[in-house]
């Protein structure tokens, strides 16, 4: 499948530009992390605290729904990986434009996170990590994200898109596989997570 351009991805619209920045300060990974927590979402993008909407409810009950479907799969096979949700903190670029993504839910394995933190964010990249799409991304930001983590290491990225009823699977910035409910797709976990297989329409099932 040729790479896809996301911005002009049918059914969607930039409905939203890019959040206000706040504050004229770059930010370092070890700053964002010691800030107190608001109870604001946001993320921090290029060095500045980038604001956005909670989620919707749909966003909410997709993401419950995967993580128990993630989760089920690594009891049942006793597979040494952490699931993470909630908006898992990870940092995906350092130095003097430091980034760190919420992600929606990410997959992790014990090898690259043998214990987990404390406290602070992600410093080492998941194997899988997924993005349920909403009214308050935009295709522009979600494909930055999708670099972000392949550039630090992920596998697999799963963008799960509930207006179109459609998982974008990501093998790297480029390549991806469009699954759809409709046509009877099975989402699988490929090398990361070897034997998960359920049908897209499961996903959505809420």
């Amino acid at each position: 499948m040729p790479p896809v351009v996301l911005q002009n991805l049918p059914g969607h619209a930039e409905a939203i530009t890019s959040p206000p920045m706040v504050g004229n300060k770059l930010l370092s990974a070890e700053e964002f992390e010691a800030m107190p927590e608001s109870g604001d979402p946001c993320e921090l993008v290029k060095g500045v605290i980038q604001p956005h909407m909670p989620n919707n409810v749909i966003h909410s009950e997709i993401s419950a729904a995967v993580a128990y479907l993630l989760r089920e799969h690594v009891i049942k096979h006793r597979l040494s990986m952490r699931i993470l949700s909630g908006e898992v903190g990870v940092h995906t670029v350092q130095g003097a434009e430091t980034t760190t993504r919420a992600a929606d839910l990410a997959v992790i394995s014990k090898e690259r996170l043998p214990v987990l933190p404390e406290s602070g964010f992600l410093r080492v990249m998941p194997e899988l990590l997924v993005e349920i799409i909403s009214g308050s991304n935009t295709w522009t930001d979600t494909f930055e994200k999708i670099y972000e983590y392949f550039e630090g290491g992920a596998k697999l990225v799963w963008i799960v898109d509930p207006a179109m009823q459609e998982v974008r699977v990501f093998q790297s910035a480029k390549d991806n596989d469009l699954l759809r409910a409709s046509s009877g797709d099975a989402l699988t976990g490929g090398d990361v997570l070897p034997g998960f297989s359920v049908p897209v329409a499961d996903v959505f099932a809420v």
